[in-house]
């Protein structure tokens, strides 16, 4: 039976909360295993009001359906721009609501391991993280974070406090692996326009 955690997306505007998105994961879900993927995953987030330049083009470029109508040098440059930014562990994103999408594209990796739940479940799990988005504050993004059902003894964390309780491999000197999803083009016909087939792959980011 797998560790769970819970990870909860909740912007806050003038003392009113909404949540976005109420996340389950299997297994692994402590403080030194999902914690620690979490802090990378928030402390690298970038946000921006508009995108402009390469960030503008990625999501067109890189959806496997439309590379073909643009030039292969761009799709080319657009590849290498994210690359390095994956290599950073830095997530530009469009407001608070293209953040949570990109929690989910980046921490689900295929069948199982990660569920999505009703916005009305519990707030119950062996470790809860709720993140906290306040535009209006010096720091947006905060952490809630306890166990079980010990709501009433959650605490509450600015982004370094919240790393302070997540030790990850790289405390240990040892280089965490990463994944990331290779596009393979399948074969088409002029008839049958433009199709992709997706494959996974294990192993660091190039």
């Amino acid at each position: 039976m797998g560790t769970g955690g819970l990870v909860v997306f909740r912007s806050v505007t003038r003392g009113k909360k909404e949540i976005y998105l109420k996340a389950r994961f299997h297994a692994d879900g402590d403080y030194s295993s999902l914690g620690f993927r979490l802090h990378r995953f928030l402390s690298g987030v970038e946000f921006t009001n508009g995108l402009s330049g390469l960030e503008s083009l990625e999501a067109i470029l890189m959806n496997p359906d439309l590379q073909a109508f643009f030039p292969e040098d761009k799709v080319e440059e657009v590849r290498e721009h994210r690359r390095q930014k994956m290599k950073a562990f830095k997530t530009v994103c469009n407001g608070f609501d293209c953040l949570v999408a990109q929690f989910v594209a980046q921490f689900k990796y295929g069948p199982g391991g990660l569920y999505i739940l009703p916005l009305s479940s519990p707030l119950v799990c062996e470790f809860v993280y709720v993140i906290d988005y306040d535009a209006d504050a010096p720091q947006p993004l905060s952490v809630i974070t306890w166990q079980g059902s010990a709501e009433d003894e959650a605490k509450t964390c600015s982004l370094a406090e919240f790393r302070s309780l997540c030790r990850g491999p790289e405390d240990e000197g040892e280089q965490p692996p990463l994944k990331m999803k290779r596009m393979v083009r399948s074969p088409v016909t002029a008839s049958e326009g433009v199709a992709f087939k997706r494959q996974d792959a294990s192993g660091p980011r190039a």
